[in-house]
């Protein structure tokens, strides 16, 4: 499983509870790839997008590039 980018979500606030980091809302889509998220270990708490667009959480020290959320124009 090989991700590429951060998505700017996490549950740094409240384990289990993911929200965007840009303003603190609550998911209301996501695509998990089964299983996911596991909080391997109890330290994963960042969202990554995968290359076949699932998403897994994953420790938030990693160096990936990132894709942020913005306003629709």
């Amino acid at each position: 499983m090989c991700c590429e980018y951060w998505i700017g979500g996490n549950d740094l606030h409240e384990e289990g509870t993911f929200t965007w980091t840009s303003d603190n809302s609550k998911f209301e889509f996501v695509n998990w790839y089964p299983g996911e998220p596991d909080n391997y270990i109890s330290n994963e708490h960042c969202v990554a997008i995968c290359e076949d667009n699932h998403w897994r959480d994953s420790q938030c020290h990693e160096v990936w590039p990132y894709i942020c959320k913005a306003p629709a124009m």
